[in-house]
């Protein structure tokens, strides 16, 4: 029973840690709780300062965020008054911080979580987790690995 209760509960663990990451309600004008939730967050033009919040949570500036996300630094710049970002980019750093997410609930702790996104990883091929956020395919691999970390299987 404990095994079949544990990924629920880290499912909405990770769910509400990754909008907190991003600025919480005051930023994102809603409370995800469940992963549903966060499939229409990601789908609507969400504040650039969640995105600002974000890579301050990450210690990274945005210029670098922007480009691990593959996200335009002129393309954000541009958005001006709007001070949103488009669907696409509100996707991708939506998913990025449920990344973030994962590796603090797995490791227990802010600063060993961003150390793994930085630090090159044998289990990735030696490449830096940072370097796969770009893609969705990279991030399910991120999962991936952060799952096995979680339950203690080393690749």
């Amino acid at each position: 029973m404990e095994m079949t209760l544990r990924p629920l509960i880290r499912a909405s663990d990770e769910v509400r840690l990754a909008a907190a990451l991003l600025g919480g309600q005051r930023t994102l004008g809603t409370s995800p709780a469940t992963p549903l939730d966060l499939v229409e967050l990601s789908r609507r033009p969400v504040k650039a300062s969640a995105f600002d919040r974000f890579a301050l949570w990450l210690g990274m500036p945005g210029r670098a965020l922007a480009e691990a996300l593959g996200i335009s630094t002129t393309t954000l710049h541009r958005r001006g008054a709007a001070r949103r970002l488009a669907p696409r980019e509100s996707e991708k750093l939506v998913r990025t911080a449920r990344v973030l997410a994962r590796a603090i609930l797995a490791f227990g702790d802010t600063e060993l979580a961003r150390g793994w996104l930085s630090d090159e990883s044998p289990a990735l091929g030696g490449r830096k987790p940072v370097d796969l956020l770009d893609t969705s395919t990279g991030v399910e691999l991120l999962l991936t690995e952060l799952g096995r970390i979680e339950y203690g299987v080393y690749a």
